[in-house]
């Protein structure tokens, strides 16, 4: 008979003064610990080249693998909405199709459309034009969105059309042009999906790297939401971040696209999770800074053009996807809960697979780059026994943006498949743990 106990864990962190933290993780799931979805990290896709992700010609099938890696983990595929910003530029034509692109600039190297005329498994939300104001226009790309998703191909592929989102980011119309200055949300509608980025970077300027990996800033700015969320919930509706990323504008060079990233989107989402928010869709463009799937011709950093174009190839934010994934497994019944760690520099979540734990993450944000690299170890010590198996996220350093190994493996392969033997260890649970600097640690029980 399974008799109910709790892990008490002991963090000894060698910064200026060793620390000892205990934490408590309970051996069943607490009462308000929430359901996770295995879509739990989804994506958005600019709407000017959504077709690049996809494929013109043929099958992109270097996108369509990296989100089959993660349907194969959890289940369920990623959920992509296709939208933003120009998809307030985007006409209707029957018989026409055309996008027009203003010219690159090093702040700026893959501009969004200023116009777009345009004629299995995976659920689609799809942005109209709102921003023109232009009724008929939105009535006719409606029309014809609703007809290509119940054709039989779109059927046959299992392809479905979740929601359509009107406009993008109507709260700024009265900012953008798109309406005059006395324009606000409330004239537009109550809305439950909202979009977030953590800094800016539309007028150039860096951000910092482990600025992005402040414990405190994440949740700062993802408690914000509470009301919002709890207003959703009380109607009876899901609450989705349909479009976030770390810097907006595309990214900050140095800072989106480097390995450090991992860490802080796997805990964004999972603490998003713990406020209520089903789903956080990471935003995706051609050529921005956390970009994936599509062939570059210019660099992403300053718009420079490359002597050889830059294959299609995985950012380290995608890691994030992944580790998330294999937290929260492929049961539909997973649950989780935030680990009071009392440190600023780990955050820590235990996952409940039918109200029993079933695994935890640790993840260490202080920022390495150079010197001597820093460890905090995990203690678990109480009723705790047996051996649990231990995967580790090794990156090299914070900054570097590639050579970064999740067990073992690589997704950074041509293909966005899987390389490498898997590599993982069995330890006592009384042995505890290490985490290093910029790594995460997956535990199962």
């Amino acid at each position: 008979m399974f008799k109910p106990f709790l892990f008490v864990l002991s963090v000894h962190s060698l910064l200026t003064e060793a620390q000892t933290i205990s934490v408590s993780v309970p051996a069943l799931a607490p009462s308000s610990a929430p359901s996770l979805p295995g879509s739990l990290i989804s994506f958005s896709i600019e709407q000017d080249r959504w077709v690049d992700w996809i494929g013109q010609e043929s099958r992109n099938d270097f996108f369509f693998n990296v989100l089959d890696n993660l349907k194969s983990i959890t289940g369920e595929a990623p959920h992509i909405r296709i939208g933003a910003d120009s998809e307030d530029h985007t006409d209707f034509s029957r018989t026409f199709s055309e996008a027009i692109f203003p010219a690159s600039n090093p702040t700026t190297p893959y501009p969004e459309a200023t116009n777009v005329t345009s004629a299995k498994g995976t659920e689609v939300i799809w942005g109209v034009n709102f921003g023109t104001d232009n009724l008929t226009a939105a009535f006719l790309e409606t029309q014809a969105i609703v007809q290509a998703f119940t054709s039989p191909a779109m059927k046959t592929a299992g392809v479905t059309l979740q929601a359509m989102e009107i406009g993008n980011e109507a709260d700024l119309y009265g900012n953008n042009g798109h309406r005059n200055s006395s324009f606000n949300a409330q004239q537009y509608t109550s809305h439950i999906s909202q979009h977030h980025y953590e800094g800016s970077f539309c007028s150039g300027s860096n951000g910092l790297l482990q600025d992005l990996l402040s414990k405190a800033h994440t949740r700062g700015n993802l408690s914000a939401f509470a009301p919002d969320i709890a207003a959703a919930q009380q109607r009876g509706l899901q609450y989705v971040l349909g479009e976030t990323n770390s810097y907006s504008c595309h990214g900050a060079p140095g800072v989106s696209n480097v390995a450090g990233t991992a860490l802080w989107g796997l805990d964004y989402a999972l603490f998003a999770a713990q406020l209520g928010v089903q789903r956080v869709h990471f935003h995706e463009g051609v050529g921005y800074k956390y970009n994936f799937p599509v062939t570059l011709t210019r660099s992403i950093l300053d718009g420079s053009t490359l002597e050889t174009p830059l294959a299609p190839h995985i950012q380290p934010l995608y890691y994030a996807a992944i580790v998330a994934a294999e937290a929260i497994g492929k049961s539909g019944a997973t649950r989780a809960v935030e680990l009071n760690t009392t440190n600023d520099q780990i955050a820590g979540y235990a996952f409940f697979e039918h109200d029993t734990l079933a695994r935890a993450a640790f993840i260490n944000l202080k920022s390495f780059t150079e010197g001597t690299r820093g460890s905090v170890h995990v203690d678990l010590t109480g009723g705790a026994a047996g051996e649990m198996t231990v995967r580790r996220l090794s990156i090299p350093t914070a900054n570097a943006t590639s050579g970064v190994s999740w067990g073992g493996q690589t997704y950074e392969t041509s293909d966005g498949k899987v390389s490498g033997s898997l590599k993982t260890s069995r330890v006592s649970v009384r042995a505890g743990v290490d985490v290093n600097d910029t790594e995460v640690v997956l535990l199962t029980f």
